[in-house]
């Protein structure tokens, strides 16, 4: 019967014709997708299999999410048949190409929007300066910590939609491996079975597919389980990695070929909105009042993979748009005051 439940909303998601969400998948919402997924297909298959795949897709782990948001993404997967398309000169030429038609202000740190009626008032530091720019609209493509520094003025409704959302850390060391390690080359990724390997999340294969027996040098990423990361998080780079040599020389996979590692700390690297998520995802969408002239474009209101965040951006670029049509013009964007230097 559990597999019965998440088959049916994986079913009726591919084959629906409507941005309507089906009914089978809204029935997921108050269940997280660890527990749907491990009850459908057993802990092995989720942990060596599915999760790896949706690791390779998203970069983050998905445990706690609630599991109305996962299954699109795992359409989208099943759809596309797993492949990733790469892109020549990587994911910077994209963002590079999209913005070449744009008016942008680069190495600017937003402190601060102020939003009314009658426009934003962005108060920004760059260069060590402060400066103060007016703006008809203004989009925020933020993580809803970011929101929440910036904008002290939300209305409730919005405030209390993004302090729901919980930020979650990570620790990931980076390996570059330059044997021959025909194991790790044979892998795109896996999610360790809770316990199987003290601390240590996933292993993840970094790049394209290799070639059979190929011998170039690639990377791995290996991640902290969520619960070790807290833990560790004040470790020395040093601490950290021979942390990550001791747990695999101790475990059936044995030791992790040597090679030069890289250590990052990501205060938030993804938003979990866990179980409940569309609930208080379309309770935030329709809701009575709304701060004037501001949109947001968070992953927090889709899902957490490129496809979600393009669509978040679009949708709310499309809201700016309209918000525009419907009130008379302010100041020219980016216009600096006389006192932003």
């Amino acid at each position: 019967r559990d597999r019965q439940v998440l088959v049916r909303a994986l079913w009726d998601s591919l084959r629906r014709s409507s941005p309507a969400i089906p009914e089978s998948v809204r029935a997921l919402d108050d269940v997280a997708w660890s527990r749907a997924s491990i009850r459908a297909f057993g802990t092995r298959w989720c942990t060596t299999r599915l999760a790896p795949a949706l690791l390779a897709r998203t970069g983050v782990d998905l445990s706690a999410e609630s599991a109305a948001v996962v299954v699109p993404m795992l359409c989208r997967l099943l759809a596309g048949t797993g492949r990733s398309i790469p892109l020549v000169g990587g994911l910077s030429s994209l963002v590079d190409a999209l913005a070449k038609s744009l008016r942008l202000r680069l190495g600017c740190r937003v402190e601060k929007l102020e939003a009314t009626t009658d426009g934003v008032r962005i108060r920004y530091r760059a260069a060590g300066r402060e400066g103060v720019a007016f703006a008809d609209a203004a989009v925020l493509a933020l993580p809803p910590s970011g929101i929440l520094r910036v904008c002290p003025k939300l209305t409730p409704a919005e405030r209390g939609h993004f302090e729901s959302i919980q930020a979650r850390k990570s620790i990931v060391i980076h390996r570059k491996i330059a044997q021959d390690a025909w194991l790790l080359r044979g892998l795109a990724g896996v999610t360790f079975v809770p316990g199987e390997l003290p601390d240590m999340r996933d292993l993840r294969v970094l790049g394209p597919p290799p070639t059979p027996y190929a011998t170039e040098p690639f990377w791995i990423r290996i991640s902290l389980e969520h619960g070790s990361v807290e833990t560790h998080w004040q470790d020395s780079d040093q601490a950290l990695i021979q942390l990550v040599d001791a747990t695999f020389r101790g475990s059936p996979l044995g030791p992790l070929p040597e090679g030069p590692s890289q250590v990052e700390r990501l205060e938030e690297i993804i938003s979990v909105q866990g179980r409940g998520a569309l609930a208080r995802r379309e309770r935030f969408e329709t809701r009575s009042e709304r701060t004037p002239r501001l949109a947001f474009a968070t992953e927090a209101l889709t899902t957490p993979d490129l496809e979600g965040r393009v669509t978040a951006g679009m949708r709310a670029a499309s809201e700016a748009v309209q918000q525009l049509r419907a009130l008379p013009p302010c100041r020219s964007p980016w216009l600096p005051s006389p006192s932003g230097g």
